[in-house]
């Protein structure tokens, strides 16, 4: 004779319960919203780290490296495109920004995040967004010394500095200090020197000097600043300067934007 044993509602939930326990997965994984914060904080790089995390623990390590050197990768371009672009275009931070998160958001969420849906459902660990966060910022000194890096072996060498006070004469070329002294005379002189603190480039080659003055923008189309620089230009022809002199109206970056021959 078959006996049914009574099982409460509340016993067999809890069976259920401890089953789903017992094959849930030992590992946390980072939400989709944990691979955004980090890029946040830590661009491209920082994103790949978090996801190749994730790659790890579900046992993806070729998935994981590939991330990582991808993101890598990216985050060149990124500052590669930031720096191609001239200062003279205003663009705001967030035009680059807005859109590496949008697409860190749906490339994570195309690759990982329904693996994460599934293990959540298994009953697995997903980590909030805080670990993702110290992610990003770990990786933040790093971008930032690799930009640094980069900004201080691609900056244009513009020869030796010397400073005269406040005001300062890069040499380059065969020219001297002794040159770069006779300079500042003339510019003193002239009171070109003395005042609000200027930069000025001295590059002589076989025996032909080029005299280089930063001016402010746009400074180089006035006729009357023109004029007295020319004037300046003989003033150096006829302290020792040889000639044909050369004197360059230049940006910020010594970059000639108008050039004069003093004959």
């Amino acid at each position: 004779m078959d006996h049914d044993l009574p099982i409460s509602e509340d016993v067999l939930d809890n069976g259920l319960d401890h089953g789903l326990e017992a094959n849930a997965p030992a590992f946390t994984l980072h939400p989709v919203k944990g691979v955004v914060w980090a890029a946040f904080w830590g661009t491209f790089i920082a994103a790949g780290i978090v996801m190749a995390i994730n790659y790890a623990r579900t046992d993806r390590k070729s998935e994981a490296f590939a991330t990582v050197a991808l993101s890598v990768v990216a985050t060149a371009v990124l500052f590669g495109i930031v720096f191609a672009i001239p200062d003279t275009l205003p663009i705001p931070n967030f035009v680059f920004w807005v859109p590496q998160l949008l697409a860190v958001y749906f490339v994570a969420k195309a690759l990982q995040g329904q693996t994460v849906e599934d293990h959540a459902d298994r009953g697995g660990k997903v980590a909030s967004s805080w670990p993702s966060v110290g992610i990003g910022l770990l990786c933040l000194p790093v971008v930032f010394a690799a930009v640094f890096g980069v900004i201080l072996l691609t900056e244009p060498s513009y020869g030796t500095d010397i400073a005269f006070g406040n005001d300062e004469i890069y040499i380059a070329g065969e020219a001297t200090e002794a040159d770069a002294q006779k300079l500042a005379d003339v510019l003193e002189e002239a009171g070109f020197f003395g005042s609000n603190g200027v930069s000025v480039r001295l590059e002589t080659v076989a025996g032909q000097s080029t005299v280089s003055f930063v001016l402010i923008k746009d400074a180089w189309n006035d006729p009357e600043n023109v004029a007295a620089f020319r004037g300046l230009g003989t003033t150096l022809t006829e302290s020792g300067f040889p000639k044909p002199l050369t004197i360059e109206l230049c940006n910020d970056y010594f970059e000639a934007q108008k050039t004069l021959t003093i004959e």
